[in-house]
């Protein structure tokens, strides 16, 4: 499949099996974030895996997750802001279960690594906020355990 019968079948003009069209999603989303961010490709897939975990275990779409810019500033969009918290759940467990480095999590999420910061963070705090919340961390933490 060439790029031309990509777009037109992301348009919906041609028909395609759905799982070549997921995985031809899938190599673009490697291509652009392993080579225009940076980051290696086992760094990649471990940044993945935790924002799929997390987008699961909070019950949210993981699409939903890694298509959303964490560099946009759309605080005022509700699910943005929802998508956001899995984000910093992601970077959280990155961090605290996979002992990733910021440098490497903010080049495989394609996010500073201030925001880094600032994400786990906002984790520790809505931790300490909000107890139901601990609970699903700790819950995922637990998960990830050996």
């Amino acid at each position: 499949m060439n790029f031309s019968t990509y777009d037109k079948a992301l348009s919906g003009t041609v028909s395609t099996r759905a799982d070549v069209l997921a995985r031809l999603e899938i190599a673009l989303s490697v291509f652009k974030m392993g080579f225009g961010g940076g980051a290696n490709i086992s760094d990649l897939t471990a940044w993945r895996g935790c924002l799929a975990l997390a987008a699961a275990h909070m019950g949210k779409s993981f699409r939903a997750a890694a298509a959303s810019n964490p560099a946009a500033k759309a605080s005022a969009n509700a699910e943005w802001l929802e998508l956001a918290l899995v984000r910093h759940v992601a970077v959280h467990i990155s961090v605290t279960c996979l002992g990733m480095r910021p440098s490497v999590i903010a080049k495989a999420a394609g996010m500073g690594k201030s925001a880094v910061t600032l994400a786990k963070q906002a984790v520790a705090d809505r931790c300490q906020r909000d107890m139901g919340f601990a609970r699903m961390v700790r819950a995922l933490e637990d998960g990830l355990e050996p």
